[in-house]
């Protein structure tokens, strides 16, 4: 099989970086965490820098990390256009 290796390399780059955005809010997504009690996890804004591949992968990897928790993404770009269109 033949897969191409920038979709391949942007999609484990964006998946490393949900696994650590799962870490860093691990203790307050579960709901039975340990001795010290979390408040929930309030609606988040995502920024991204970029609005190629791998901003678009970024957002749908922490996205899947972490549903229904993201309110906002800003996307900060060269072209607005392209920006909008992500």
């Amino acid at each position: 099989a033949v897969i191409g290796a920038t979709y391949l390399t942007a999609a484990r780059t964006a998946a490393g970086s949900a696994i650590a955005t799962k870490l860093c809010f691990e203790s307050r997504l579960e709901s039975d965490s340990s001795s010290q009690p979390q408040p929930p996890l309030s609606p988040l804004n995502m920024l991204v820098f970029g609005a190629g591949l791998q901003a678009e992968l970024h957002i749908q990897a922490i996205n899947h990390i972490l549903p229904n928790h993201i309110r906002k993404v800003t996307i900060v770009n060269r072209t607005r256009r392209r920006a909008e269109q992500l």
